[in-house]
């Protein structure tokens, strides 16, 4: 077959097919396909402006969906490169508070994404970053409070977000009266990452008190948080204190470190870790201990209400032992801290040289001691505020200062049968045990079946000790079987003389006495204008 006539049949078979029907159709699909892809898009991108999440409007209506409140804005102005809006003045305002007074503002909110997840419609979020955000809380006495809102929220509309950054942001617990520096924590950058609903996001946290004027690091994680019950949001993590100062709490004084761990349910925290004051000291005493104190403890994460499991501090050489409560009550405004103590054969010393100006503490000897404390809120000091109840023991007791333990001694000895000269010529140490019950309010000690005991020697007494000006009024009656007239010196002694038949009771002598001035120079004196009481 020659050549020419095989290409004319070939181009013959390709005619025929080319007016094949389904051939046909296909070649006028081709021909409408980009514009049904053209229609598609016009279609996908009037969606996409119809529901463009970055609009002064949709950006309101989620934030109010969030967070339950009102949102204003001052200025409000959408982005293209990166895409998303950045909202100045933000103002999320509970509609029901007085003088329409916001309770959460934003400097400036930011908002960026990524033009692949909106086009493809996915709820994600690249960035949030706030600044300047103040959260007030009004602090105001449970009882006048409404009703605690529910722990449910409304379900987010994103289901990712990569970072979320806060700066310079503040939480202020603003308690009502004529308090001008409510408790303030600042977070001066706190950054969560990786943000979803099902995963728990990471997070660090810079943050500053100004009740401590303290800066505390944590990091940890937290999350997926629970919309139904944000209690049951899991966190875990650990935090730092460094360079905290005890003195802004008033009557108290000292710098401290502090770390910790935590982990559990937002609604029930478990925390744990270490106090170290290195030098601790009162307003009232110009000495310093060394106060090292772990715990144990549960918060409430909602609330901020603590449960302290378990507390040991060892202040110097004195171990002290507590359980208790930081929480709201129904009288103030504000968290009061209550503590049950205890002291078992602690140093007498430990305690006294807090609270004294001189070189040495004006009584030695072991304490033990149980009580019951209360420290409500407010700006008043330490000592004005602290509410304490309970007993105590010591045992090897002494006073320091000679004037005060010398008539002691020698009551001691006058009731072993001593005479003066003996007395002279023994220079034993005669210590008295005590016992007794205190009260502490308003900075004074109301002290009370106070006694103590030497050999021979009897003693019961009550009375205050002002624990801000330190001054002591005790009162009380001494039971003797020796005679107070060995006791005593000059004139008195010859008076005792005297007078000691008239405050015989059988073979007892029975005189009341005082122990009066502060605690450097306390004067013991033998009380006889009282004698007609025996």
């Amino acid at each position: 077959m020659a050549p020419a006539t095989a290409a004319k049949r070939a181009m013959h078979k390709i005619v025929k097919m080319d007016s094949h029907p389904f051939l046909s159709y296909v070649s006028a699909w081709k021909s409408f396909l980009p514009w049904t892809f053209l229609a598609l898009a016009v279609i996908w991108m009037g969606i996409l402006i119809w529901k463009w999440p970055f609009t002064r409007k949709a950006v309101t209506t989620s934030l109010q969906h969030e967070f339950q409140r009102t949102v204003r804005f001052g200025a409000f102005h959408p982005t293209f490169f990166p895409l998303g809006y950045v909202a100045d003045d933000v103002r999320l305002v509970n509609e029901g508070s007085e003088n329409d007074q916001a309770t959460i503002t934003a400097r400036r909110l930011v908002i960026t994404a990524h033009y692949s997840d909106l086009l493809l419609m996915r709820k994600r979020v690249k960035l949030i970053s706030v600044a300047g955000l103040r959260v007030t809380i009004p602090n105001t006495p449970p009882a006048s409070r409404a009703k605690t809102p529910p722990t449910h929220q409304a379900s987010p509309r994103f289901s990712e977000i990569g970072h979320i950054k806060l700066e310079d942001a503040a939480v202020e617990f603003k308690a009502p009266g004529s308090d001008l520096d409510p408790f303030k924590i600042v977070m001066k950058r706190v950054v969560f990452d990786h943000v979803t609903r099902n995963d728990p996001a990471s997070f660090q946290a810079e943050l500053l008190t100004n009740e401590l004027q303290s800066t505390i690091y944590s990091s940890g994680q937290v999350g997926p948080w629970n919309w139904n019950d944000a209690g049951r949001t899991a966190l875990s993590g650990s935090f730092q204190f460094k360079k905290a100062d005890l003195g802004t709490l008033g009557g108290v004084e000292g710098g401290f470190n502090a770390t910790g761990k935590f982990s559990g349910p937002l609604s029930q925290v478990a925390c744990s870790g270490t106090i170290n004051v290195p030098q601790f000291g009162t307003s009232a005493g110009s000495h310093t201990l060394p106060l090292l104190t772990t715990f144990r403890a549960t918060v409430n994460g909602l609330n901020g209400d603590t449960t302290l499991d378990h507390v040991e501090s060892r202040l110097n050489h004195t171990v002290i032992q507590s359980q208790g409560t930081v929480k709201e009550d129904s009288q103030h405004a504000g968290k009061t801290t209550s503590l049950r103590m205890s002291v078992d054969e602690g140093q007498i010393a430990d305690l006294l040289l807090l609270f004294t100006r001189s070189w040495q503490p004006s009584m030695t000897g072991t304490i033990s001691l149980q009580a019951n404390a209360e420290l409500p809120p407010g700006p008043t000091g330490f000592l004005r505020k602290l509410k304490l109840q309970g007993d105590f023991g010591m045992s090897g007791s002494r006073f320091t200062k000679t004037s005060t333990q010398v008539p002691i001694d020698d009551l001691s000895k006058s009731a072993g049968g001593m005479s003066k000269k003996e007395q002279e010529e023994d220079n034993r140490t005669v210590l008295s045990d005590v016992k007794g019950h205190v009260v502490t309010q308003d900075g004074i000690a109301r002290l009370s079946r106070v006694s103590f005991t030497v050999p021979g020697a009897t003693a019961e007494l009550s009375g205050t000790y002002n624990l801000l000006n330190k001054a002591v009024r005790l009162q009380g009656t001494l039971r003797t079987t020796g005679k107070i007239s060995d006791a005593t010196s000059g004139l008195k002694a010859g008076a005792m003389k005297v007078l000691t038949p008239f405050l015989k009771k059988r073979s007892v002598t029975v005189v009341p006495f005082t122990l009066t001035g502060t605690v450097q120079h306390v004067t013991f004196a033998l009380d006889l204008t009282k004698k007609k009481r025996f």
